[in-house]
Formats: structure tokens, C-alpha cells, sequence
């Protein structure tokens, strides 16, 4: 069916009269006219009947038209909004680690701050609790990008930009026998049962690496192995054993002590994750330069 055809159709409704009409659609009474018929014969039906000099709209065709008016309405949001998104403007869908609901609503905030001319929006998420599912995420195109901890997929079609990154420290309940100390040495650590990252966090690989790293992993003692930052606070504030972490604004809600490890130089770094083989909206894209210019340096 030919769109014009429609367009014709609902502009002859409104006047009723095909040299009205045709004026104001600038084209000929017989392209009109001719449209019309071809219609009507694609329809089966008549859409309008003489009366005098001018036509009147049949009640099949006013029941068309109303389908038809809705029709061109939704059509012409639909260009409309591409449109918008062809110039920068749209949604942006990610994931985010909670540990950084700081930091990357601040850079959207940025980022929308410096584009006020333009409708630019925020899907954020993180039902996706770990650094591996947020990746998964990207990478079956669920959401446009992930803010999390970078690990080792393999995968050539994910690029990674480093956003933050915290020192890894100690953190023990007020009362512990450590918690006085200005800083500790990690040797001092393994006297004590330790609340560890479980094997589908990021911040577990960073361990397995530090532990590794100093020969220690099979002198400590494990007392349980969660998930997110914020449960492996909550153990340890409430004595249920002592833990390597990243120094992070998570901390400051429980009652710990959050203790520098001596001559320690290991860190946990953030990653923003996107996919580099496949069409982005033009916003995705713009965010993502954006990102890139204001990273982690």
C-alpha cells in the first residue's frame, strides 16, 4: 500500500474537496484523484461519494480513517524519534557495579550537562550484581555498556577503558586485636580467618593474584566466601572474620577498621566495558568518547 496514497486519502477527508486538497498537498486534481481510486480498489471498499460539487466521506471510510490517522501519527513519532537519534540524542542502557553508584552517575550528570540541547537519557542497572554477568550483558547486546571490574573473557569484541581504581586494604571489626595498628603487614593477616571474595567476583581474581603473588593462599584460613563488597563489610564488621578489599565509599557505612597493608601496592581498577564490533546509536557512542577523554589516567 503506498504511503503517499494515505497521506492523500486523510488530507481529502479533512477538505472534502479535491481542488482544496490537491492544492494543499501541491499536486494535480488528477494525481489525486487517481490515488484515490487506486485506494479504493486495493481496499475493495469506497471511501468517498459525491454531494454536489464536493465529496462527503463514506462511513467505511470514516472508520478506515480513524486507522489510518493513528497509523500516520505513530509512523511520524517513530521518524521523529530516529531522527533525534541520528543526532545524538536517546536512551543509554548500562550496568554498574554498586560500588561505583558514585561515580557513574556523576559522569552522566557530566555527560548530559554538556549536551543541554539535546534529550539525553539513563538506563541504570545492577541486577547484574557481578563484573561477570555485567560483561555477559554487553555481550549479548542486553545493555550498551558496563562499569565493573575487568576480567579475562578472551573475547577480541570487548574493549575495555579504565575508569578508577582503589588501593587494596585490610579491613577488621573495631575490636580486633589488628584494628589498632597504623598499618599491617600482610604476614600478620594469616593468624586470623579471613571473609573472601567468591569465584564469580572481580575483586576475587585480584586476591587469588596478591596470594599467589606472595605464596600465602595456603596458610589462610577461610571463613566464607560471598559475593559483593558490601556483604563482605557487613561479615567482617560483625566478627566473622578479616578481609582484603578495595578501599571504597562502601566502607564508610559499617563500623571497621580500614587499615593500609605495608609495602602492598596492589589495586583494584574499573572498567568501563563496551562492544567493539557492532553499531551503537550515535549517543552510545558520543558517551563513550566522552568516557574515554575523562578516564582514569
Amino acid at each position: 500500500m503506498n504511503l503517499y496514497h494515505l497521506k492523500y486519502f486523510v488530507t481529502l477527508a479533512k477538505y472534502e474537496h479535491y481542488t482544496l486538497a490537491a492544492k494543499d498537498l501541491r499536486i494535480t486534481q488528477p494525481t489525486l484523484s487517481n490515488a484515490i481510486k487506486s485506494l479504493e480498489t486495493e481496499l475493495g471498499i469506497q471511501l468517498f461519494e459525491k454531494d454536489g460539487r464536493n465529496v462527503k466521506i463514506t462511513r467505511v471510510g470514516n472508520n478506515f480513517l480513524r486507522n489510518v490517522r493513528e497509523s500516520l501519527a505513530i509512523l511520524d513519532l517513530g521518524i521523529t524519534n530516529a531522527e533525534k537519534e541520528g543526532h545524538g540524542e536517546g536512551l543509554i542502557r548500562l550496568n554498574l557495579l554498586r560500588v561505583l553508584s558514585s561515580l557513574v552517575p556523576s559522569l552522566a550528570r557530566r555527560f548530559i550537562d554538556q549536551n543541554p540541547e539535546k534529550n539525553i537519557s539513563f538506563e541504570f542497572s545492577n541486577a547484574h550484581g557481578l563484573s561477570g554477568e555485567m560483561i555477559k550483558s554487553v555481550q549479548n547486546k542486553k545493555t550498551d555498556l558496563a562499569f565493573c571490574t575487568k576480567i579475562d573473557v578472551n573475547d577480541p569484541s570487548l574493549s575495555f577503558i579504565k575508569v578508577a581504581e582503589e588501593n587494596i586494604v585490610l579491613i577488621t571489626p573495631k575490636n580486633h586485636p589488628l584494628a589498632s595498628k597504623e598499618e599491617v603487614d600482610i604476614f600478620e593477616t594469616l593468624a586470623y580467618p579471613q571473609v573472601w571474595f567468591s569465584k564469580r567476583a572481580g575483586m576475587r581474581t585480584i586476591i587469588d593474584k596478591i596470594t599467589q603473588d606472595l605464596n600465602i593462599k595456603d596458610s589462610i584460613g577461610i571463613a566464607l566466601e560471598v559475593d559483593e563488597d558490601e556483604t563482605v563489610a557487613g561479615l567482617v564488621s560483625e566478627g566473622f572474620g578479616i578481609a582484603y578489599i578495595a578501599n571504597n565509599k562502601v566502607l564508610n557505612n559499617y563500623p571497621l577498621a580500614i587499615l593500609p597493608i605495608k609495602d602492598f601496592n596492589y589495586k583494584r581498577s574499573y572498567y568501563m566495558v563496551y562492544r567493539n564490533d557492532i553499531y551503537h546509536a550515535p549517543v552510545v557512542e558520543d558517551f563513550i568518547s566522552f568516557i574515554k577523554e575523562v578516564s582514569f589516567r
